[in-house]
């Protein structure tokens, strides 16, 4: 909530008002301390209080001039987080009121057409196929009330991107990534300044363009532009995880988490962070804390069971994979980690059928041929493997990017079809 607030007052007359998000690095500090070390002409504090099911959000303005307060409420609202649209609305326009009367917003959305846009976010945070493929429907219907809302347009971006993307693949790469390239330009096209299209475009730029240059220098403009945006942070440690840069890749992460501390995707991209630094135990920690935010979020169930079978761990890991498989079993994705599963810890007949699985499920559905070659490679028949691998990059699967830093991908690298595979890729020169 705090976000889209931030991402509505930055919308307020940019030559007139600066908007500086406050990081919970000063969570603790006074009215007056934040005034002094930020040096802000208006400080807006707010919590959320939860009793039960009950759930309020308290705000109040404070003027840094003499520390009075100009405006406060509390709005009661449904503990699943529905019914927010409204709140930041009635807390923007509250703040919007107390400013001097020259400082107006540059476009004035329709409320019917922020409501979805809040919504369309709530799912895509969700982070599962049905959930992002429901987003896209909020997202589109934001557009229909107010085609000019840049927003939506990133929304949709993001969706589209990470539908093509594992664990969720549910589109082609070919299919899902020029629309969230055209959706991010959209957005772009109307309002430059938006962080969030530039995170868009740059995604895009590093897994399926393969154009690491331009999604460096996205990455950065997002950052940029808005340094408080958690998700900017967290996506362009995907880049740095993608350079090698493992080290600066978490820092990134860490920072993401310190600006929304109880998210539950952060505190497990972060774990996915110290899994490609082959850090597990961190990993491991990381992934706990997610879940201690939401038992059930599925994103860290899968990175403690991918942590897990690293560790050796190999029980741990499938009680991890199966507990979602019971309620998505035939998740390409997730057969393909079991499977994996089940090839390095001598299980192989089994490892085999569910090969045979993805196959048979390939005729129906996109099945990325990277899952494949996991489970090849976790059998040590590297023909296979490569084999499956070169039929990823025809698909421009997105994964192929972090084959320098997988741990899955260790078996293959003395193997001279790995250097050669990572200099298609555009990461060795020739």
């Amino acid at each position: 909530m705090s976000e889209e607030i931030f991402t509505r007052l930055g919308e307020l007359h940019s030559q007139r008002l600066g908007v500086v998000e406050v990081t919970t690095e000063d969570s603790g500090l006074s009215f007056e301390q934040v005034c002094e070390r930020r040096k802000p002409s208006y400080v807006l504090a707010g919590a959320v209080h939860r009793d039960g099911n009950q759930m309020a959000v308290t705000d109040q303005l404070v003027s840094c001039r003499d520390q009075a307060g100009i405006a406060g409420d509390r709005h009661d609202t449904d503990p699943n987080g529905s019914g927010l649209g409204p709140i930041v609305d009635d807390t923007v326009l509250k703040v919007l009121a107390a400013l001097p009367k020259d400082v107006q917003p540059e476009h004035q959305v329709d409320p019917r057409a922020y409501e979805a846009y809040l919504n369309g976010r709530f799912q895509w945070n969700r982070r599962t196929t049905q959930s992002l493929t429901d987003a896209i429907s909020y997202f589109q219907t934001a557009i229909q009330y107010d085609g000019s809302y840049a927003p939506s347009y990133a929304g949709l971006a993001d969706c589209y991107a990470l539908l093509a993307t594992a664990p969720y693949t549910a589109l082609l790469p070919s299919e899902a990534f020029p629309k969230a390239n055209a959706n991010a330009r959209k957005a772009l096209e109307l309002d430059e300044g938006l962080a969030e299209a530039h995170v868009s475009l740059a995604y895009s730029a590093l897994v399926y363009d393969w154009n690491y240059v331009e999604a460096e220098r996205e990455f950065k403009r997002a950052i940029e532009l808005r340094p408080g945006y958690a998700t900017a942070h967290e996506y362009y440690a995907y880049y740095l995880t993608a350079m090698g840069d493992l080290s600066q890749a978490i820092a990134e992460r860490k920072l993401a988490v310190s600006i929304e501390p109880r998210s539950p995707l952060l505190n497990s991209a972060l774990g996915e962070a110290y899994y490609q630094a082959r850090q597990f135990s961190d990993s491991i920690g990381s992934n706990q804390k997610a879940l201690s935010f939401d038992p059930n979020y599925a994103v860290a169930v899968i990175n403690l069971g991918r942590a897990y079978e690293q560790q050796g761990m190999y029980p741990q890991a499938q009680q991890a994979f199966q507990s979602i498989l019971a309620f998505a079993p035939h998740d390409p994705a997730l057969l393909a980690l079991l499977g994996h599963l089940y090839a390095v810890s001598g299980e192989q007949a089994a490892a085999r059928n569910i090969i045979s699985q993805l196959q048979q499920m390939s005729k129906g559905r996109y099945v990325p041929s990277l899952y494949i070659a996991m489970v090849y490679t976790g059998l040590g028949d590297k023909d296979e493997a490569f084999a499956w691998l070169d039929k990823a990059y025809a698909e421009r699967c997105e994964y192929l990017v972090y084959l320098p830093t997988e741990p899955v991908a260790d078996p293959l690298r003395s193997d001279p079809r790995f250097p050669a595979l990572l200099q298609r890729l555009g990461f060795l020169k020739k």
